[in-house]
């Protein structure tokens, strides 16, 4: 079989396998309004982990040609998904005497992990066009998702007003896999 491609989009033998990315956690709001102690918390929800993606193959024999700009040959990548984003949280007290609020955000979610890409070739490929590989395999992990903001805050009239406000921690990158 011979792939011979002039086309403007990438052309050639193609495999690529992606994970979706995670879900964003939840936001939370919380108010209090009155005369005497009040206290009002919110805590944001926690984000969940991309997908790891799966291994990728490609084996051929054919020759491959392609012209057109970026069109490679051969293209195997691995792509693992984004970890979502912690959910906010807002806190708030307003009154005359004791007023407390607490804000903590939601933590990141793990960016899922790229597996390996493989490519077995046998045969001629030629590529004409500006940015274009002969074989282009990559094997690409998710990046972590963005920790959830905090903001937490107190109106007091003649009394004391005590906040806390935290975010959330954003999550580290995910593995790759090897390239054979």
């Amino acid at each position: 079989m011979i792939v011979d491609c002039a086309v403007v989009e990438p052309c050639g033998k193609a495999k690529r396998k992606q994970q979706g990315g995670g879900g964003n956690g939840g936001y939370a709001v919380s108010a209090t309004v009155g005369n005497d102690l009040s206290f009002a918390a919110a805590i944001g929800g926690v984000a969940e982990g991309g997908g790891n993606s799966k291994q990728v193959n490609v084996e051929t024999s054919s020759a491959v040609s392609t012209y057109a700009r970026e069109s490679h040959a051969i293209f195997a990548q691995s792509v693992g998904g984004g970890g979502g984003t912690g959910g906010f949280a807002i806190a708030g007290a307003a009154g005359n005497t004791f007023r407390g609020s607490l804000a903590i955000g939601g933590n990141g979610g793990d960016g899922g992990d790229g597996e390996r890409a493989t490519v077995r070739k046998s045969g001629t490929l030629f590529t004409l066009g500006d940015r274009s590989y002969g074989i282009l395999a990559q094997s690409v992990g998710g990046g972590g998702g963005d920790g959830g903001f905090a903001v937490a805050g107190a109106v007091v009239g003649t009394g004391v007003a005590v906040t806390f406000g935290l975010g959330g921690n954003g999550s580290a990158p995910s593995d790759v896999d090897e390239l054979t």
